[in-house]
């Protein structure tokens, strides 16, 4: 669901799923909000989907004001899968989503904030997800004043380097009342970092 240059759309109810785009220029963006402002995601169900590069939720650029609420993103196959991203958008609310069961092999990201100041990042689930190397739960990136509460990242497994939740370059940023458990290294991997919370400047 490409949505270009949207204003006040709401995308919700759909079902994404048992889509494959093979190679290393198969990409995958399940629901795309690109250079849009106040769009609402909610209730849809991601499931399903195997390529190389798996962008599932990606509001990309924009003013911001985007709310990403209550879907479902699980059992997805890629070598790098973006769960929830928000890309340079201003105080995005990501709340209530449940992502859980998916497996990449380069990098895993659960919920993904990146140049997204004010992002209210509240209520989600990331559940048993698995990458043969880089894994996030929760990641806020130069994201300033972000609000990170009541999440629960659980059964996180990666291969080089696990981190529940990660925060870097979001100053004035506030993380509370979070649950993270059972972050582990893959059998016969090498690890370098294993991180519960991470806060850096």
């Amino acid at each position: 669901i490409y949505n270009y240059y949207g204003h006040n759309n709401q995308i919700y109810n759909n079902v994404i799923s048992n889509n494959t785009a093979t190679g290393t220029s198969g990409y995958i963006y399940a629901i795309y909000p690109y250079y849009s402002e106040n769009v609402q995601v909610f209730n849809n169900t991601i499931t399903n989907n195997t390529g190389y590069y798996l962008y599932l939720i990606y509001p990309y650029y924009g003013n911001g004001g985007h709310t990403i609420s209550s879907n479902l993103i699980e059992n997805n196959t890629g070598t790098s899968i973006y769960s929830i991203y928000c890309y340079s958008s201003a105080s995005p609310k990501l709340t209530n989503n449940y992502i859980h069961n998916n497996s990449a092999s380069s990098t895993f990201y659960g919920v993904y904030t990146y140049t997204a100041a004010n992002a209210d990042i509240r209520n989600n689930r990331v559940e048993n997800n698995t990458c043969q190397s880089l894994a996030y739960g929760i990641n806020a990136f130069t994201a300033a004043n972000a609000t990170i509460a009541n999440n629960k990242v659980k059964d996180l497994y990666g291969g080089s380097s696990m981190y529940g939740i990660y925060l870097l370059s979001s100053a004035n940023s506030k993380i509370l009342s979070n649950s993270v458990s059972n972050i582990r290294q893959i059998a016969g991997t090498t690890t370098s970092y294993c991180d519960g919370i991470y806060v850096g400047n």
